[in-house]
């Protein structure tokens, strides 16, 4: 004797069940965006950011680094639906209560594929070694939370007034560049510095550093442009300092700068590292104490344990190095790196188009 649920019934419900999961698959497309682009932008940030922080330990431990960069990100979603049904044959007594008259199941899947491009050759090099354009820097100075900070990070001296290496000891501090940076920064405060940048119709084609600044500020806007220019301040407490090419002092109204390179900012922030004693003592790590000196900028601090609190972390060798997530300086220095590899590196890895490409396929 066989005991099931009626055909039509089953049809019917079967029936239904399908039409609900095809009218339900237009969800999916949606949900997987608001649920897997933050993830997957998340993850790709934490992991860029994981990176950089190693390959600026790795150098001061004199040691090899791959860059990798993540070229696309490809997801595939499956969606496979089952449905099932169970009958008995014989007496009611073999199988009373055992059955399960209707079952269904959906399994979705997502399956991503990753591609990174190794960034290498003399592409790369370049970018990294090279000085950074002078247009660049003052871009991200005008964009940038800190423009003073931003100042005192990205330019090695402007009008032939240095900034503090840090990466070497050797040499005074020119008090006059520290000046800049805080006079600059009481300025901006108070909305007084402008940054043009070209672009727009009918507007002039050189970067430029604009002052306007309130009769209160006469003092300290003086004081700027007698450090930075020759002459006697303008009268209409307006200042147009033209971006000229170089470092060299300048008596024409204009900002000569020389910039850093990426690779003078790691080295930078790799001097700042708070290195275990050991790993001096032994050599692993170069010692640069009485060579260079901490940056005021950026600091890496370093602990056998595990850090709770850190804006990103890395393990090296059984010691721990990371970013204080309570020390803004520290991420204003790290944020501007990050941002300049971005860019940079960007012509980089699209001049690779040979190079291989490490994709991963991968599933969740």
């Amino acid at each position: 004797m066989i005991r099931a649920r009626s055909t039509t019934t089953l049809c019917i419900v079967f029936v239904c069940i399908i039409h609900g999961l095809i009218s339900g698959c237009s969800s999916f497309g949606p949900a997987s965006i608001r649920g897997g682009r933050v993830a997957y932008n998340e993850a790709i940030t934490e992991t860029g950011n994981q990176q950089l922080l190693g390959l600026i330990v790795k150098h001061r431990y004199v040691e090899n680094m791959q860059m990798l960069a993540v070229s696309s990100v490809t997801a595939n979603m499956r969606v496979s639906a089952r449905v099932g049904t169970e009958f008995g044959i014989g007496p009611d007594e073999n199988f009373s209560g055992n059955l399960v008259p209707l079952s269904t199941s959906v399994l979705v899947e997502e399956n991503p594929t990753i591609s990174y491009v190794p960034l290498e050759g003399e592409q790369f090099i370049r970018e990294m070694l090279s000085p950074i354009p002078d247009e660049l820097v003052l871009l991200l100075i005008a964009a940038t939370e800190s423009p003073a900070e931003a100042f005192a990070t990205l330019i090695k001296s402007i009008n032939g007034i240095p900034n503090r290496a840090f990466i070497s000891a050797f040499g005074d501090d020119d008090q006059r560049f520290s000046r800049v940076i805080e006079l600059l920064g009481i300025l901006d405060i108070a909305n007084a510095i402008h940054w043009r940048i070209p672009g727009a119709e009918n507007e002039p084609s050189r970067h430029a550093l604009i002052l306007r600044w309130p009769p209160e500020l006469d003092d300290e806007a003086e004081e700027l442009l007698a450090l930075l220019v020759a002459g006697a301040p303008p009268r209409e407490r307006t200042a147009v300092l033209e971006l000229a090419s170089g470092g060299r002092a300048a008596d024409d109204g204009t900002l000569h700068l020389q910039t850093r390179s990426i690779g003078e900012l790691i080295r930078i922030a790799g001097a700042s590292m708070d290195i275990a004693p050991e790993h001096l003592e032994t050599g692993l790590a170069r010692d640069v104490r009485g060579v260079a000196e901490p940056s005021r900028l950026i600091r890496i601090r370093g602990d056998d344990d595990r850090p709770r609190d850190a804006y990103v972390a890395v393990e090296h060798r059984g010691w721990w190095y990371w970013i204080d997530a309570t020390d803004v300086s520290s991420k204003q220095y790290f944020k501007l790196l990050t941002t300049l590899i971005s860019v940079r590196l960007a012509d980089s890895v699209r001049g690779q188009s040979r190079s291989p490409v490490l994709t991963i396929p991968t599933s969740r």
